[in-house]
């Protein structure tokens, strides 16, 4: 028979280790800068929100991202981060509760129609490698484990050299 004692002690045991450590139960992940193309079917549903969107530029500097269309010039589109307390969490393979960026894309009645979305986000998607970036329409996200809960409709990003 085992001893309550002893079980709450290793656990305690392994608390203190992680605290010494340095380890954090939380890990954030970021969306990062860079090129992002639309991924290819059979990893999404890329028909929604907007099928003509062939990818984007994020620049945090700026605070902008710059979405490529299959036609016409490309579209500067001005987000802001949400707070680090509002990333949704998800990644329930993990051991870790991993917290997934979101920035809100502030569009005007035109890149809207182009989006196919109203109140459009951007928020940095499971696993933590490749990074993956979903475009979608604000709402309830993370307790799906994901940026993109069925049944929204998203379209999702890969690093440039990682989407084919």
């Amino acid at each position: 028979m085992v001893n309550r004692t002893n079980i709450w002690l290793v656990w305690m045991g392994f608390a203190l280790l992680l605290i010494a450590a340095g380890c954090s139960l939380d890990r954030y992940l970021p969306i990062e800068d860079g090129y992002y193309a639309a991924a290819k079917s059979g990893t999404s549903d890329v028909r929604h929100p907007s099928p003509w969107i062939e990818g984007l530029i994020v620049d945090h500097r700026g605070k902008v991202v710059t979405l490529y269309l299959r036609k016409g010039d490309p579209v500067e589109v001005p987000f802001s981060v949400r707070e680090r307390d509002a990333w949704p969490a998800g990644c329930p393979s993990n051991l870790y509760s991993q917290h997934m960026e979101v920035v809100d894309l502030r569009v005007n009645r035109e890149e809207a129609e182009i989006l196919g979305l109203e109140d459009p986000i951007l928020a940095r998607n499971c696993p933590e490698s490749p990074p993956r970036l979903v475009l979608r329409e604000d709402g309830e996200m993370g307790g799906s484990s994901t940026a993109c809960p069925y049944p929204v409709s998203c379209l999702y990003f890969l690093p440039a050299e990682t989407s084919r």
